[in-house]
């Protein structure tokens, strides 16, 4: 109890801006402990503009393999790539638990809206569909999600979340972004080659 009281004297004893800075930081301790907090935070540093380079695309051409590579939509009905070839595709893994994927899937839903309908968005995860479908009520987010149970092929694989691939219409991957991103502002839509107007 000395020990509280000690610091309760010595927190007292600050001047303001120590005082301010000590509830800042524990505000943000605080924060850290929660998986809301850490997205919010999150959020903010991808405001900033520190992440997302869009100026590092790749070109690499998918082979049969990925292309065949077969996943479910929310029927459980088959999907691969192939399906939407001559589209532009923004396939982007994702979990729910994944504070990262939380934090950039907002700017994503803003992309998907501004491109209406243009682009094709697939969002891919392992995870159970009624843990999914719980998150997505949670969250108010209405996404395309597809499941999978089989590893993808390496030219489309991550061991990352969250991953982001932008195919053209050709199959050809065009960019690839491993770790959350800011997708909201007009570069994203001219990589996806949509144009405002």
């Amino acid at each position: 109890m000395n020990v509280l009281k000690r610091q309760w004297q010595k927190f007292k004893a600050k001047s303001l801006w120590g005082k301010f800075t000590d509830l800042l930081f524990l505000v943000f301790v605080v924060m850290m402990l929660t998986t809301d907090g850490r997205i919010f935070f999150q959020r903010l540093i991808l405001k900033t503009g520190v992440f997302g380079d869009f100026n590092s695309n790749e070109s690499l051409a998918l082979s049969d393999e990925a292309m065949l590579w077969r996943f479910e939509d929310a029927e459980g009905q088959p999907v691969n790539l192939s399906d939407f070839k001559g589209q532009t595709v923004f396939l982007n893994y994702w979990a729910t638990w994944c504070p990262p994927c939380n934090a950039e899937m907002p700017s994503i839903i803003d992309l998907m809206n501004k491109t209406e309908g243009k682009v094709v968005f697939l969002f891919l995860t392992h995870e159970q569909k009624d843990k999914v479908e719980r998150h997505l009520v949670r969250t108010g987010w209405d996404l395309p999600v597809y499941y999978y149970h089989v590893a993808p092929p390496n030219e489309i694989a991550s061991p990352s979340l969250p991953t982001t691939f932008v195919i053209d219409p050709q199959g050809t991957i065009i960019y690839q972004s491993k770790g959350m991103r800011d997708w909201s502002d007009d570069q994203a839509l001219e990589l996806l080659g949509v144009v405002r107007i």
